[in-house]
């Protein structure tokens, strides 16, 4: 059995290793980010945050004077070079040539992870793991309340709670001070005791906006400081013994070349080459010379070419077409979602800084530190940064309005947007690889819109289509050509509409088992003897008479086994 198994397997492995596939590989270069607001604005800042008192106040702010390594603790990213023109930036309480003003939304506690570890191999130490809801609304604006650029960060962050570090504040004459103690549990009953108290969901809730504030941080620097990076890019070309991929081989060097000399002119040839294999692709054959993953990955090449070439509008198509091919689980979504947020990044600093161009001897200055600024002027000596008001809805709405208007035609929203798909990308979509070739399932919750008609025809485009299941679709009718499917072993029709099935359902010659059951069916065509593999027929549920159940056996192979109602 175990041999059985493992032969199957190979076959298995087999028919997915023989399938063309993309194959990558990646460039490094200097490269320039530019910031998404005019950079001649950068120079004096204000920064507010805006919070309810009742939920965060200016004692809750003050005590992160001690823990500017928790606010740093997301790790800054390696390689970065923030930079301002000019001269640094001063952080002002009146008078900013640019306002950044920060709305803390409503926060909540959720599902808690229990943890522990032992302590020097002798007692354990319990904590846990907090999911906090916490949403952040952030503004940049100039002088005249013009609001220029914002975002809004995703609202789920975790924290822990217990077998921790943490920082307490004392005030005396005037100044802070700070000491340091640890929040230790020894068992799972103080823990869950302790995380019920007031106490702990203010600390949780500190922990929490800090952590956003961290994370804020992270994507506003790169909407105000120039950055110089090392910036890498993936160039695809395809693989199979089979296929002769030497274009596309040469067009990957081509643009790799490109790229790594910044020469973006020199990109049009490879563009060319992909360009030229898109029209050759078919989502419905995994066996293609241009399948669903060679596809996908020569749109992302054109994506970053574009990117880098200036063309947004064209980087978004190109965006949207691989995000049609890829579901949210598949590895290749999140390169999908951070070219789209380069192309945001890109096209908003172009438009906020038309024409700049690099010039190595211009003079910079570093980038203040926005992470050591709230770390160190959180007591509030020198600038007041807090803003004891409870402004997150009207930000939020003023904000989406805003971008509803001022984006509405904006490239990385048409990134962002769902693709119209044809039908032929969506069952390619769905195809699963199984022994002998593929199988497709479909089901009424995640294909309401096929259901209720007959069975799409574009089914029998599918190259080795080995097992199809249509269980509860409401199909009327099965494609008069459905025996093209010739590969087809396993056809199941369980709960649908169908009367009646076409002749041509004789000439799946690989068929071995086909359910029936729950049909109005009154017949099985005669054509069903050309089917000589079929190891099982399952007419329960259907409207055969007797006397047509009686046949049925005469027009079966030797050995089929035949399921009906007794």
């Amino acid at each position: 059995m175990k041999r059985v198994f493992l032969a199957a397997m190979a076959v298995l492995f087999a028919s997915v290793g023989w399938s063309q596939r993309a194959a990558t590989s990646s460039v490094k270069f200097d490269y320039t980010e530019v910031p998404t607001v005019p950079e001649d604005l950068v120079r004096e800042l204000q920064f507010v945050l805006h919070a309810d008192p009742n939920f965060f106040n200016l004692d809750d702010l003050r005590r992160w004077g001690g823990n500017a390594a928790i606010l740093k603790a997301g790790e800054r990213l390696a390689g970065m070079s923030y930079y301002t023109l000019e001269r640094e930036v001063a952080f002002v309480e009146s008078g900013a040539n640019l306002l950044v003003q920060v709305a803390l939304g409503e926060g909540s506690m959720g599902r808690r992870a229990l943890k522990s570890e032992a302590v020097k191999g002798e007692e354990q130490t319990y904590w846990y793991l907090v999911d906090y809801t916490l949403p952040v609304t952030v503004q940049l604006t100039d002088a005249e309340g013009e609001l220029l650029d914002g975002f809004e960060l995703p609202a789920n962050v975790t924290v822990r709670y217990g077998n921790e570090k943490v920082s307490t504040m004392e005030s005396s004459n005037g100044g802070f001070s700070y000491s340091r103690s640890k929040l230790d549990f020894r068992s799972e009953s103080d823990l869950e005791v302790a995380v019920r108290t007031p106490d702990a969901e203010r600390f949780v809730r500190r922990k929490a906006v800090l952590t956003q504030l961290s994370n804020m941080v992270d994507v506003l620097e790169t909407r105000l400081y120039f950055n110089d990076v090392k910036a890498q890019v993936t160039v695809a070309t395809a693989k199979n013994r089979k296929v002769d991929y030497t274009e596309l081989d040469a067009a990957q060097e081509q643009a790799l070349e490109a790229f790594k000399a910044q020469n973006w002119a020199a990109l049009e040839a490879p563009m060319a080459t992909w360009e030229a294999w898109l029209q050759r692709a078919d989502l419905l054959n995994p066996k293609a010379d241009v399948n669903k993953p060679i596809a996908r990955a020569l749109h992302m090449n054109l994506a970053q070419a574009h990117l880098y070439r200036g063309a947004f509008a064209d980087c978004a198509r190109h965006v949207q077409a691989a995000r049609g091919l890829t579901t949210s689980m598949e590895p290749e979504w999140a390169e999908i979602e951070a070219i789209r947020n380069l192309l945001a990044n890109r096209r908003k600093g172009a438009s906020a800084n038309p024409g700049w161009t690099a010039d190595p001897a211009a003079e910079t200055f570093k980038a203040v530190d926005l992470k050591d600024v709230l770390g160190k002027r959180s007591e509030n000596k020198d600038i007041d940064m807090f803003s004891g008001s409870d402004v997150y809805a009207g930000f939020t709405e003023a904000l989406r309005a805003w971008q509803a208007v001022a984006e509405a035609d904006a490239p990385e929203r048409q990134a962002a947007e769902a693709t119209e798909q044809t039908l032929a990308q969506r069952l390619g979509n769905r195809l699963e690889p199984t022994i002998g070739g593929f199988m497709l399932r479909l089901n009424p919750l995640l294909d309401g819109d096929l259901a209720g008609g007959p069975m799409p025809e574009e089914i029998l485009g599918i190259d080795r289509l080995v097992y199809l299941d249509v269980s509860g679709m409401g199909f009327t009718a099965l494609p008069e050509q459905i025996g093209r499917c010739g590969t087809l072993s396993t056809l199941i029709l369980t709960n649908n509409a169908l009367t009646a099935l076409p002749e041509s359902i004789g000439e799946l010659g690989a068929l071995k088992k086909l359910v029936l059951k729950g049909n109005p069916l009154t017949a099985v065509p005669s054509s069903i003897q050309g089917c000589p593999e079929l190891k099982m027929l399952d007419v329960r549920g259907t409207a055969l008479a007797p006397q047509v159940l009686a046949g049925l056996p005469g027009l079966l192979p030797e050995g089929c086994k035949l399921k009906f109602d007794e």
